[in-house]
């Protein structure tokens, strides 16, 4: 949830909707430069996050193994996005400034193997 204000806006990072039964076990702001990637890789955890920038992009390998790309901050829109485990993903920065992605996960990063989806 978040509550703009006079064009800023506020998420209470207790009370992010996050999927039902899932318990957080790790908390991350990540600062991403601008043309800067994090993922790239899959694991066997549960992760939720949210991107903040100009033009952060979502990329994740479908079931067919085809690459498939999200706008993650929309029209000014913020939007969660749910990793399952094994899914292969990267988050990228694609906008000129700095962009910041904030993560919750069910557990710790562990069994990764990195990809080249990017």
């Amino acid at each position: 949830t978040s509550v703009r204000d006079d064009g800023k806006v506020f998420f209470d990072l207790d009370n992010i909707d996050l999927p039902k039964d899932f318990v957080i076990k790790e908390r991350w702001l990540a600062f991403i430069p601008a043309g800067g990637y994090g993922g790239n890789h899959k694991h066997a955890r549960i992760e939720c996050f949210i991107g903040i920038g100009e033009d952060m992009t979502f990329i994740w390998q479908d079931e067919s193994g085809k690459i498939q790309e999200e706008e993650m901050h929309p029209n000014g829109e913020y939007f969660l996005f749910v990793v399952h485990p094994y899914l292969p993903h990267a988050v990228i920065n694609k906008g000129s400034k700095e962009a910041i992605m904030l993560e919750y996960a069910n557990g710790p990063l562990v069994d990764v193997e990195y990809l080249d989806l990017i």
